[in-house]
């Protein structure tokens, strides 16, 4: 459970509310229990004054909540709760309470403060009444029993508002749920919700942001889609037929400007593909020293052409996309370096280094799709850095650059 969390948050609130009710409400419990007892004990001194006189002592028993009880004492043997109170002998039988005068009067018990003698002021006096047997019918535990209804009530309507709260804050988790899916790339899904409060409206707002992002992302994948149809076919097309041409400088200056049109088409196609959400990493574990001779592949250059260092480490990749990756940092390593690339590889990362001028603040700004700051028009558009920087944030590595000792070090930590 997060710490955090406001559910957790209210979920102790209630917890330490309900404590701190119940223990009150036990508290009142003990009290009344307490007083109970002490007016048990003053009717049963009343009692024994009653059955002390030689009055009548039926008319002075119902005053007082009494009658006489014919119950045999025999039958009184099987109550389920005996105890004894002074001179008394309190049975409870079949949810009645029966109340035996056991003369002669005995010492007073210590378990309570009052003295019977103080009530009887004459305790050597005969009983006009021995060994009588009455029912007392006055209802001890009404209030007790007003109590333990009130503080189920109480509990149960407590946890039912608690529930209606965590109820109430259930589309707020699942929103949460919905933000992290956008952060990862997912537009397929909607927040959109029927309620009144300010979480659904919340939820409704977003969702509307949803769809037009939605909306901007289908048209600017099928803005790329519609110009790498329209221009593949005329580029191939041009190449074929400068292929046609004689051997002179004109035809390689239009090669290579056709070449470079293939080449930004290529590029535009992998972010079509990294930024629609149709893209799913087919990640398995391989060499990475596997991975950077596939870059080389993609450049078409030997080996011999940067330094590696190679501890022979694994990693969970997609293993054409992660190639490209690292194709995009040599080449520009290549370009734009001072000195021949160095490739290391170590138990939690893969460094490029190459000496060079340090790239200001606004170059360091990979996720900048046209980062014309890094590349020049002559040789791309900035999109390389962003792809490779695309690409790693997708197998959920960390893309770093750092500069020290004039060398450049793009990082990518897989730890």
């Amino acid at each position: 459970m997060n710490k955090h969390s406001i559910i957790t948050h209210i979920t102790i609130f209630f917890v330490v509310l309900l404590l701190v009710l119940d223990i009150l409400l036990f508290t009142q419990y003990k009290l009344s229990t307490n007083s109970q007892k002490v007016l048990q004990f003053e009717r049963y001194g009343k009692l024994i004054q009653i059955t002390r006189d030689n009055i009548d002592i039926e008319r002075e028993l119902l005053l007082l909540n009494f009658t006489i009880s014919t119950i045999d004492q025999k039958e009184l043997k099987n109550a389920a709760k005996h105890y004894e109170i002074g001179p008394f002998e309190v049975y409870e039988l079949n949810n009645k309470k029966y109340v035996h005068l056991r003369p002669p009067f005995p010492q007073p018990p210590q378990d309570f403060k009052m003295n019977f003698n103080d009530i009887l002021h004459k305790p050597n006096l005969p009983f006009a009444h021995p060994n009588i047997i009455v029912e007392d019918n006055y209802n001890y535990s009404s209030f007790n029993d007003f109590l333990l209804i009130f503080a189920i009530i109480l509990n149960l309507l407590l946890i039912r508002f608690y529930i209606f709260l965590i109820n109430r804050l259930k589309p707020l988790k699942k929103l949460n749920e919905n933000i992290n899916k956008f952060a990862n790339g997912n537009l397929d899904f909607s927040t959109a919700s029927e309620g009144k409060d300010e979480i659904s409206q919340v939820a409704n707002t977003f969702d509307k942001a949803l769809q037009k992002i939605r909306t901007l992302t289908k048209s600017r994948n099928l803005f790329l889609r519609n110009i790498m149809h329209e221009f593949k076919t005329p580029i191939t097309k041009a190449m074929i037929t400068i292929e046609m041409l004689e051997n002179d400088k004109h035809k390689y200056r239009l090669y290579r400007v056709f070449e470079r049109l293939d080449y930004l088409l290529g590029e535009f196609a992998k972010i079509e593909l990294l930024t629609s959400s149709e893209l799913k990493l087919n990640k398995q574990k391989f060499k990475l020293i596997e991975s950077i001779y596939q870059a080389l592949d993609y450049l078409m250059i030997e080996e011999d052409s940067i330094i590696i260092y190679n501890e022979g480490t694994s990693a969970r990749i997609d293993f054409e996309l992660f190639s490209t990756a690292l194709k995009n940092l040599i080449d520009n390593a290549l370009k734009y370096g001072e000195s021949q690339p160095i490739i290391r590889i170590t138990d939690t990362c893969i460094i490029i280094e190459n000496k060079g001028k340090e790239l200001s603040v606004h170059e360091r700004n990979f996720e900048n799709m046209f980062n014309r700051k890094y590349e020049s028009s002559q040789n791309g558009l900035g999109l390389g850095l962003y792809i490779s920087y695309a690409i790693v944030e997708a197998h959920r590595y960390k893309f770093n650059y750092y500069y020290k000792d004039k060398t450049n070090y793009f990082e990518i930590n897989f730890s």
